[in-house]
């Protein structure tokens, strides 16, 4: 079956920053611009700006911020994944080689960025202990809370990544036997080969068969962190106003 239309998929949303902490993060935008105004500039980072020193009270709002921020970068990352499977299959003809490869590397890009979510959050749970706003059995429930909601999609990863990258079925045998002209340099790789398909056609209609499901996959993924994003931060500006009130250092000392 050839598709005489490439699948329309739009950009996989990014996470939005938590309200709760808007004014903080307007704060923190301020002292970062103050710091780099009064920085003389043989003290200048060669590669970087330099950084001020965070109040505790900002701490969290900091943590908050830095969380989205690379949570944003990795969905930035798919939707140039996204992008360039879209260009791989509507102008194969501007890479000169390896088509076929460059599709199994990009399908496996997307689930290594995607798989980075979870260490991401991992990481920021592991943050919020170490500041005192969780309980240490909490931790792991948040952690593997998110695991398990994105388990369809891990599985989705492992059946891609870790057995062969490929498309099982008809899809899948058209490009072998691409591939196995374009190692013999057959003359008919770039028009219509003994198969009856094209390149173009059979990158064409890999990327219709299976770029929705990646385009769906990283909203599904987008929808839960943001979910994530508003209960947690919701729940850690409470917490944080308790341990202020109450002069603790832990939420557990509040038991």
């Amino acid at each position: 079956m050839n598709y005489k239309k490439i699948a329309k998929i739009s950009q996989i949303p990014e996470i939005e920053l938590p309200k709760v902490f808007e004014k903080e993060f307007n704060e923190l935008a301020n002292l970062s611009m103050e710091t780099i105004l009064n920085t003389p500039k043989e003290k200048m980072k060669p590669c970087g700006i330099p950084m001020p020193k965070i109040p505790t009270r900002l701490r969290l709002a900091h943590s908050f911020f830095y969380w989205v921020t690379d949570l944003n970068g990795v969905i930035r990352n798919l939707n140039i994944v996204l992008q360039d499977l879209r260009l791989l299959a509507t102008k194969a003809q501007i890479y000169r080689s390896n088509q076929i490869e460059r599709i199994y590397l990009l399908v496996r890009l997307f689930f290594y960025e995607i798989f980075r979510l979870r260490e991401i959050h991992s990481s920021f749970i592991k943050d919020l202990f170490k500041q005192g706003l969780i309980y240490r059995d909490e931790q792991d429930s948040l952690r593997v809370g998110l695991h398990e909601r994105l388990e369809n999609l891990i599985e989705t990863r492992n059946r891609l990544v870790h057995s062969k990258v490929i498309w099982v079925g008809k899809e899948h045998l058209k490009l072998t036997v691409i591939r196995m002209l374009a190692n013999s340099k057959d003359d008919k790789l770039n028009d219509q080969c003994s198969i009856g398909i094209s390149l173009r056609d059979a990158l064409m209609n890999c990327y219709n068969r299976w770029v929705p499901d990646l385009f769906e996959e990283g909203c599904h993924a987008s929808s839960i962190l943001q979910h994530a994003s508003h209960v947690l931060s919701e729940r850690m500006a409470q917490r944080q106003r308790l341990l202020i009130e109450h002069g603790a250092s832990s939420i557990s000392e509040l038991q």
